[in-house]
């Protein structure tokens, strides 16, 4: 296994989200449905943005055959009817959230800061930014997600297929998508610098997603 891969496999291990505190308590059964209503508010700013964020970097990429590898992790986002933006929006109304609160929604603090991270990442002059941070994200849905649909169906009673597609299908579609990040990484990071630079985006992404929830932990938590 790369050198590279290792490294950023042990940062992400350690900082994963499910370690979370608004995480754990939604796998135990122990968040609220008003807090998981805000959380689809606060997530769906992201989520809607999220195919920009791939297409940023696509448009970076002077080599073909990355632009290629990308634009499939592009037309899984945003292609259709199915459009995991769309998605997003069916898991909220299952959760009894209209769609015109998705989009009419001020966010917080917090999910601005993620979403400048990511604008800023993903609009660097250096595509391994980019890559780096949706890396950092993606390589771990696939986990996080499977334990969400386990709370949902246990906890919540979402088991209806409308409602729980999103995650679903980022179950399978993310180990792709990583897996097209890190290998691209490994190629464009052929010196320390470029290693180096690719682990301190990993971090800082790490972190603004840990404030994330945080962020909406505090927003949306009842008081004790």
């Amino acid at each position: 296994m790369n050198g590279l891969r290792i490294r950023l496999e042990e940062l992400i291990q350690s900082r994963h989200l499910l370690e979370t505190s608004f995480y754990k308590r939604w796998t135990a059964g122990n968040v609220s449905r008003e807090e998981l209503q805000g959380y689809a508010k606060e997530y769906y700013q992201f989520e809607k943005e999220f195919p920009r964020f791939i297409s940023a970097v696509h448009s970076k990429c002077e080599d073909l055959e990355m632009r290629q590898m990308l634009l499939e992790n592009l037309i899984d986002e945003e292609r259709g009817e199915n459009n995991h933006p769309e998605l997003w929006m069916r898991f909220a109304e299952g959760l009894g959230v209209r769609r015109e609160e998705l989009q009419n929604h001020f966010h917080s603090d917090e999910t601005e800061h993620l979403l400048r991270n990511f604008r800023e990442a993903t609009g660097s002059a250096h595509v391994v930014d980019g890559l780096a941070a949706l890396y950092a994200y993606e390589r771990q849905q696939p986990e996080v997600v499977r334990q969400k649909i386990d709370g949902l169906k246990r906890y919540y009673g979402l088991s209806e297929d409308r409602a729980v597609d999103f995650f679903r299908v980022h179950q399978v579609a993310d180990v792709h998508h990583a897996e097209t990040e890190i290998s691209l990484l490994e190629r464009l990071c052929d010196d320390e610098e470029m290693k180096e630079r690719a682990v301190l985006v990993v971090q800082r992404t790490l972190d603004t997603l840990y404030d994330f929830l945080d962020g909406v932990e505090r927003r949306y938590r009842p008081a004790a």
